[in-house]
């Protein structure tokens, strides 16, 4: 069941940025996307990488009630998954944090998984930057950012 949560995750990100180049109008300031009333909310999971168990829960969730999800793509401090094995150099980091954004940019709303509490710095500058860009910010947990 969960590989094909995986696919059909995977195809629906693939369309939604087909849809993205082909119907976007690009201004100096902004990529305004045009989509019809009825198309699915997209959100965008935002936390540490450290919660790889709780993003594939959160996943599965918000795809259930409707929604397309963005999420992260390279699980750099999890143990469950395929990121403390394989390493990231901080210039990976860097372009990782960029590529996020970029997902925020495409999200109609940001899910915070901030488990204990916990917000890092690479998710509180992605909550920063969604808030800037009008974006509707949710969490977890009650917001009572603990490093």
């Amino acid at each position: 069941m969960s590989l094909l949560i995986i696919a059909y995750t995977f195809v629906v990100i693939v369309l939604v940025l087909a849809i993205h180049r082909n119907v976007t109008k690009k201004s100096k300031t902004q990529t305004v996307l045009y989509l019809p009333d009825n198309f699915p909310i997209i959100v965008c999971l935002c936390g540490s990488t450290r919660f790889y168990k709780e993003f594939q829960h959160w996943n599965y969730i918000l795809t259930m009630r409707g929604k397309i999800v963005l999420s992260v793509g390279f699980y750099a401090h999890a143990t469950e998954a395929h990121g403390e094995r394989i390493g990231c150099t901080e210039e990976d980091k860097i372009k990782l944090d960029d590529l996020h954004k970029r997902k925020i940019d495409l999200s109609d709303e940001v899910f915070v998984i901030n488990l204990g509490g916990y917000i890092g710095e690479s998710t509180k500058s992605e909550i920063e930057y969604a808030n800037k860009n009008g974006k509707i910010v949710t969490y977890l947990e009650p917001n009572q950012t603990k490093q």
